[in-house]
């Protein structure tokens, strides 16, 4: 007899995976798999095995390892990518890389990385870019425009991708560098009721 093996993974804060479980589905001759049959036959296992998983867009809650802010939760990582490695990484999480929308969120974000306890990198990707190089700087989920005034600082030789950096003590504005840079990152999900 043949088997189908399925692994469930749990994301954990940090970003690490664990081996949450596996499943065996004993299968015989070809299968033809239809993949809404499989997503549900997989629901329905997760919740007789774990009584469900809460995944990242749970009902109102952030994620153990996510800051909760008004409708979002965010995430700053502990670890570099490039600015695409970071938004698939946000991605995976049905999230993306944040969006600086109003004055309060860049002031809440801002307090965040004032209480990293990385003193000698404070600089990480947003979700803004102008990938396409004709400084039409966009925010990659919403896809609106970053307003004149948070590009303030960005130049001409900086890069297509956008990033918070600190100026000095307390002190963080938006820059564009180089997308391929490894920098730290933050991630941001839209919370569901």
């Amino acid at each position: 007899m043949r088997f189908l093996f399925i692994c469930l993974l749990v994301g954990v804060g940090g970003g690490a995976v664990v081996l949450a479980r596996e499943i065996r589905i004993p299968i015989s001759g070809t299968i033809n798999i239809d993949a809404s049959i499989l997503d549900e036959y997989i629901e329905e296992k997760i919740d007789e095995e774990f009584g469900g998983i809460s995944g990242m867009n749970g009902i109102g809650d952030c994620e153990p390892g996510w800051l909760e802010y008004k409708d979002q939760c965010f995430f700053i990582s502990t670890y570099k990518k490039s600015w695409l490695d970071a938004q698939d990484y946000c991605w995976n999480f049905d999230g993306y890389l944040a969006e600086i929308r109003d004055n309060q969120t860049e002031e809440y974000i801002k307090s965040l990385l004032e209480k990293d306890e990385d003193n000698n990198q404070r600089i990480f990707f947003i979700g803004a870019s102008d990938l396409e190089g004709d400084n039409r700087w966009i925010w990659a989920n919403s896809r609106k425009r970053v307003t004149s005034t948070s590009r303030e600082y960005f130049n001409s030789t900086g890069g297509h991708c956008a990033a918070i950096m600190e100026e000095g003590p307390s002190s963080f504005r938006l820059h564009n560098l180089h997308c391929d840079r490894k920098l730290r990152f933050i991630c941001e999900v839209d919370k569901i009721y």
